[in-house]
């Protein structure tokens, strides 16, 4: 994985996040409207007699844990990404991943709030990486 790769992980995560919370309000909703089954015993063995409401439960039930869990991920990527932001020593080059990968601005926004020209951004992003590459390096070394 490229430390691009790597950094952009969070607003995939934080986008599969918000796919899976507009899906949950679906199932909830969908749960609401659903018709209970009936009452009445039914002897054909073939016909599902599970009541139409529980598929939406079950539903409810997996995005609510997969969605806990993205979350726990996300806050430990973003946790992991800020301190090895942090620990670079240009302000610039620091400002300029944290609004790409952890605001999601894209070049000309960026550009636009450090007061620069994009050609600048797209120079200072890339000696950016170099240092994030860097301290991932150091961390890892660290760690062994």
């Amino acid at each position: 994985m490229t430390t691009i790769e790597y950094l952009s992980q969070v607003k995939e995560l934080d986008s599969q996040i918000d796919i899976d919370t507009r899906e949950l309000a679906r199932w909830r909703e969908m749960s609401t409207r659903v018709s209970r089954g009936s009452l009445e015993p039914n002897y054909n063995a073939t016909r599902n007699t599970e009541a139409p409401f529980i598929k939406c439960v079950d539903n409810i039930i997996v995005l609510e844990k997969r969605i806990t869990s993205d979350i726990e991920r996300l806050s430990s990527l973003k946790g992991e990404i800020l301190t090895l932001i942090h620990s670079i020593d240009d302000p610039d080059y620091r400002s300029v991943l944290e609004l790409r990968y952890l605001d999601y601005m894209s070049w000309e926004e960026i550009a636009g709030k450090m007061k620069y020209g994009k050609r600048w951004v797209y120079s200072k992003h890339k000696s950016a990486i170099e240092a994030f590459e860097t301290a991932m390096k150091t961390v890892h070394d660290n760690s062994q």
